[in-house]
């Protein structure tokens, strides 16, 4: 469980250091930060656990891919040279050095490759990757801990580099599959940490297209909870439909946007082992959506010890969860309010508890209206 989180320089905040409980909800006006909140996490646990290798090809995805995933200079404040992340005492840093990246990349492939490269000719292909990609240097970051210092990068620089060996001859093209096999060979970083509105399309798809025994479980699962909780009269989830009682079969596709983010919010929370990030879940729920979208989320979070952070501009969210702590000991032992406001351009947090929370619930709503 996460007990104390540190951020400094990464995205709009400066430094801000919060102590999170089980259940934690993030709230403020826009640009406050409760979303880079949320990506700090998620970058955490995304890239310090292969900060033990040299290289690391990240690639986020094509099929509803987000630019902004794909870019990781956007991490480190504008003003900076590197930002910080720290949870519980564990320290991950990032920073962007041109010359540094420059040297590793050559020394990763001269080490790949078993020859030398003429600096020349390397200079003059980095000039062209440069000439051809001009935003080639936000695609990469160096990741450092105490122990090791790893450069992570987008696979398609490292490709539009090999293509540019082999076309000087430097591969060879009866090698060429091959040494893409030997750099691509490692697991891929799965970037789907944060459940968004942005991001609902994407684990919507996952679900529809099941194969793996894994996803056809968590589709079962999906569809046991809907009838648990009664969220809608259906009789199964089978293939791409929704079977509802009446006997009318509905595919995923065509189904409300509140009934999709609450199947997208209930398979990301089926998969979720320790620590689980939404960024707007009840998007677009009505308030009956939201109450049983809450009475789920604590029963999930009871059930599989999960520690929970959510953003939210949802006044019904908020209201539904004091609701349900008046009457729940858990929920009031183990809510958190996180309240982010700006002043004089940094980023302050002050952390509430339950009962501070309902003294405060009208300036909580007031920051929710955005007046």
């Amino acid at each position: 469980m996460i007990k104390s989180i540190l951020i400094k320089n990464f995205r709009c905040i400066k430094s801000l250091k919060i102590y999170p409980t089980k259940i934690n909800l993030i709230v403020g006006r826009n640009n406050t930060g409760k979303t880079s909140i949320l990506e700090a996490i998620e970058k955490y646990y995304q890239l310090k656990p292969r900060a033990d290798k040299k290289i690391i090809p990240v690639r986020f995805g094509l099929l509803f891919s987000n630019k902004r995933d794909e870019m990781f200079r956007y991490m480190i404040n504008v003003r900076e040279k590197e930002a910080e992340i720290k949870i519980n005492n564990a320290k991950l840093k990032f920073y962007v050095d041109d010359i540094l990246f420059e040297r590793e990349i050559r020394d990763f492939f001269e080490d790949l490759l078993k020859m030398e490269i003429e600096k020349e000719k390397w200079d003059t292909l980095i000039q062209e990757l440069k000439t051809y990609n001009p935003d080639y240097n936000k695609y990469y970051i160096f990741g450092k801990t105490p122990r090791y210092k790893s450069l992570f990068i987008h696979d398609m620089i490292l490709l539009e580099l090999l293509y540019k060996l082999r076309k000087e001859k430097i591969i060879k093209f009866i090698n060429f599959d091959s040494i893409i096999k030997e750099i691509f060979k490692t697991d891929k970083i799965q970037p789907e940490l944060i459940l968004s509105p942005i991001r609902l399309k994407k684990f919507l798809y996952k679900l529809e297209s099941a194969k793996l025994e894994e996803d056809v479980k968590i589709k079962l699962d999906v569809e046991r909870t809907i009838k648990k909780y009664e969220i809608e009269k259906i009789e199964r989830f089978q293939d791409q439909f929704f079977i509802f009682k009446d006997g009318s079969a509905v595919p995923l596709d065509i189904l409300g946007d509140g009934f999709l983010q609450m199947i997208g919010a209930i398979y990301y929370l089926a998969k979720c082992k320790e620590i689980a990030l939404l960024d707007e879940p009840t998007a677009f729920m009505h308030p009956g959506y939201i109450r049983k979208f809450v009475e789920y989320l604590i029963d999930v979070v009871k059930d599989k010890n999960l520690q929970v952070f959510i953003s939210t501009h949802n006044i019904d969210l908020l209201e539904t969860f004091l609701d349900f702590g008046e009457d729940d000991s858990f929920v009031k032992d183990n809510l958190k309010i996180i309240r982010l406001t700006r002043v004089n351009g940094d980023i302050r947090a002050r952390e509430l508890s339950f009962k501070e929370a309902l003294e405060e619930s009208e300036e909580l709503y007031t920051d929710l209206r955005g007046i």
